[in-house]
């Protein structure tokens, strides 16, 4: 389970075509999973997946109610485990490591940053995390799915891998610290040829969710043209997205850190950063091969994914299960909006009037407006059209309906329970209630 990696000195240039090549494969789905990626997040954040805006976002809730039942960042304790026969000094130093870690991993915020992962597993099916050390402590940042690829998409196991590939765009003054970080001996000749081969002002890379956010402005999911509305309802609010500065394009390049078994080193990581272009410059492995991890056999991504689908890597949206159910929703709920705005400016049914002109017309439908005939039989009725008596009963089905998706029971909610009448009953239909919760649990905190 491990690749040969071509030696820097050999002929030509098989190091830089090698690389190129591990990385199109790995990226290759990359922009079909973006589109699915886009629609989840339309669903998550606007509760459609048109322009027409949803007048309850149902799914949103939805998710994040599940995410909070899977991972709380208060709840996370580590602990270092040995067997009872060592020592009571080994078993000390163990208790004061595992509070320690529980420690740091409070303060650098991870313990959010992992949460936040957990609900994006969710809309995604998948959410990778990426792990650097920061001086004598760590630092947690999530990376986007489709800025990620693998090389055998059947793989469930990231660690199973022979090969991964983490993809970013950095702009050239990032580019620079991020080379002087490391005292690259060649950073002028690196930001020389990066200038000369990209003389333009405008990036001009493939699209990817990151590219969008960088250069494409406010709203890089959905449409930027059309604002959202419901039955005459506009949503003034666009889809959140990361806030870019009003000036002229940041020039950025295309960084690809390549994560590869290495066959001459027993099976460890070899990490090769390649700036992607024609030609690709390396910048890391070229020369060297280490695992930037610092930790021999383990890499510093991870993935989080509540639910895996036997067979593919990145799984599946949970917003799959209740997106009819939201469609469902919206339908119901305009039809419910045009009838109660048709009622409320209903037309006049007028008998018994010796003449009606248009002027008393609009005297009667205007608002005060009223007129005034001889005749003792004249009257004015509204047609209207009174809505369903059962639509509080078929918004309940469908509310209820989402809970069965996710396995939450009333109980569950904090509501009550016909015939329950002590704690314990309560505690044991809580027990009951939650097999398909507890075992994406556990999943979430063996990743963790």
């Amino acid at each position: 389970m491990a690749l040969k990696i071509p030696d820097v000195n050999d002929k030509g240039s098989p190091l830089e075509e090698w690389s190129k090549e591990i990385i199109d494969e790995c990226m290759g789905s990359a922009q079909e999973r973006g589109t699915v990626y886009t629609r989840a997040g339309q669903y998550y954040y606007q509760g459609t997946g048109d322009s027409r805006a949803a007048i309850y976002n149902k799914t949103k809730g939805f998710v994040d109610k599940l995410s909070g039942f899977l991972m709380q960042p208060t709840d996370v304790r580590f602990q270092v485990l040995y067997d009872s026969s060592e020592p009571d000094d080994v078993l000390d130093r163990a208790q004061l490591v595992g509070e320690k870690l529980t420690a740091d991993f409070s303060m650098t915020n991870s313990d959010v940053t992992f949460a936040e992962a957990v609900t994006w597993s969710l809309v995604n099916g998948v959410q990778m995390l990426k792990l650097r050390p920061e001086g004598e402590s760590f630092k947690m940042a999530p990376v986007h799915p489709e800025n990620f690829g693998v090389l055998a998409e059947t793989v469930l196991n990231l660690h199973e891998q022979e090969a991964f590939c983490h993809v970013s765009f950095p702009t050239l003054s990032r580019l620079r610290t991020m080379l002087q970080e490391i005292s690259h001996p060649r950073e002028d000749d690196i930001i020389a040829q990066v200038l000369e081969a990209r003389p333009t002002e405008k990036d001009s890379e493939p699209d990817t969710y990151f590219h969008q956010m960088v250069v494409g402005g406010l709203q890089p999911i959905g449409s930027e043209s059309s604002t959202p509305s419901a039955s005459g309802i506009v949503n003034v609010f666009p889809v959140p997205a990361p806030w870019k500065p009003q000036k002229k394009i940041s020039r950025t390049v295309r960084h690809c850190e390549l994560w590869v078994r290495d066959r001459a080193r027993g099976g460890d990581y070899t990490v090769i950063q390649v700036i992607y272009g024609k030609p690709c410059i390396i910048i890391e492995g070229d020369v060297t091969r280490r695992n930037l991890s610092r930790i021999p056999g383990h890499s510093s991504f991870v993935k989080v994914q509540p639910q895996s689908t036997p067979g593919y890597f990145w799984g599946r949206s949970i917003i799959a299960d209740i997106q009819m159910l939201q469609d469902l929703l919206n339908k119901r709920l305009r039809d419910l909006k045009v009838i109660w705005d048709r009622n409320v400016a209903a037309p006049y049914a007028l008998s018994g009037f010796t003449s009606v002109t248009e002027e008393m017309y609009f005297k009667i439908i205007s608002e005060g407006g009223f007129i005034n005939d001889p005749n003792p039989n004249a009257k004015a009725q509204k047609i209207m059209e009174a809505p369903d008596p059962h639509y509080l009963e078929e918004l309940q089905f469908i509310f209820q309906l989402f809970d069965e998706a996710a396995g939450f029971t009333p109980i569950m909610s904090g509501q009550g329970e016909p015939g329950v009448r002590a704690g314990v009953h309560a505690q044991t239909l809580v027990r009951t209630s939650s097999p398909r919760l507890i075992d994406q649990a556990a999943r979430i905190e063996r990743q963790l």
